[in-house]
């Protein structure tokens, strides 16, 4: 019996797991706000992660689970009022390693003050949908961020996966 005991602790531990759950955080302040949210590219959309506020619901915890030795983009917003260049959206193509093992194939990230700009090389196809999506979800007024949003478009997703591999930086011009 202990023998059988022991060789289930054993094949438990050699098992490979099948999915994790990774732990980001969220937060909107008057001269700070950050997000993270995961794209699945099998799907098309962005995952929807479980929210656990804070008090007062300005920041809080986001657990995503995601499946082992499948590749996601991760996308991380960032502003900081105050500075020259105040906000920042990074893209990056990961491969997870369960248990919390995130690996980064690469990288692109856009520097930018003015959602006008923004928007301007989004006229212009330079910016595909999947970055404009995502910034719908950085939460404003002290509510938490959500994560709806329809399928995205294949050809906007192989854009932007040409541009983390070429590890593109925008930049907009003060």
């Amino acid at each position: 019996m202990a023998q059988n005991s022991s060789q289930a602790v054993a094949q438990a531990a050699t098992e490979t797991v099948n999915t994790c759950v990774i732990r980001h955080t969220y937060g909107s302040y008057a001269d700070m706000r950050w997000l993270y949210a995961y794209y699945d590219l099998k799907i098309q959309k962005f995952l929807e992660p479980r929210i656990v506020e804070y008090k007062g619901g300005r920041s809080g915890d986001l657990y995503f689970t995601l499946l082992n030795g499948k590749q996601y983009v991760l996308f991380y917003y960032y502003r900081r009022a105050y500075i020259t260049i105040e906000r920042e959206v990074e893209a990056s193509l990961v491969e997870v390693d369960c248990p919390d093992k995130i690996k980064e194939l690469g990288r692109a990230r856009i520097e930018f003050s003015s959602f006008e700009w923004l928007h301007e090389q989004r006229r212009k196809w330079i910016i595909p949908q999947q970055i404009m999506t995502f910034l719908q979800f950085v939460p404003y007024f002290a509510k938490p961020p959500e994560f709806t949003a329809p399928q995205q478009s294949k050809d906007e997703q192989e854009r932007l996966l040409q541009m983390i591999r070429l590890g593109v930086v925008l930049k907009e011009k003060s």
